[in-house]
């Protein structure tokens, strides 16, 4: 007997099988050497993004904001959700309209954008001097 980890990977010096344990690591990542699938688990976040390696779909869940950007590399589309101000701005961009409100004041003096009469209500002075101009 020499040393535990260096009888084990040399033991065929000895004239036997080398056992199946060396070092908890090293075994999964390496099992193919001793004519055995590798085991399914490394690292949980390697795994993930490399799960093809081991002949699967990668997961779906990498980064919550990340995944719902690149969500078509999974072949998914992508979330509708990405932050509040800018999907009303870009929703064109998930072939949706762009909703009816962005905010108060714009909305009321562009209505017209959204295809509808501005409304009537602007602030109260102006609206009384200019009451004439809508006549």
């Amino acid at each position: 007997r020499v040393v535990a980890g260096t009888q084990r990977r040399h033991k065929e010096t000895n004239g036997q099988e080398p056992t199946r344990r060396v070092v908890a690591g090293t075994q999964r990542r390496h099992k193919e050497t001793n004519g055995q699938e590798p085991t399914r688990r490394v690292v949980a976040g390697t795994q993930r993004r490399h799960k093809e390696t081991n002949g699967q779909e990668p997961t779906r869940r990498v980064v919550a904001g990340t995944q719902r950007r690149h969500k078509e590399t999974n072949g998914q589309e992508p979330t509708r959700r990405v932050v509040a101000g800018t999907q009303r701005r870009h929703k064109e961009t998930n072939g949706q309209e762009p909703t009816r409100r962005v905010v108060a004041g714009t909305q009321r003096r562009h209505k017209e954008t959204n295809g509808q009469e501005p409304t009537r209500r602007v602030v109260a002075g102006t609206q009384r001097r200019h009451k004439e101009t809508r006549k």
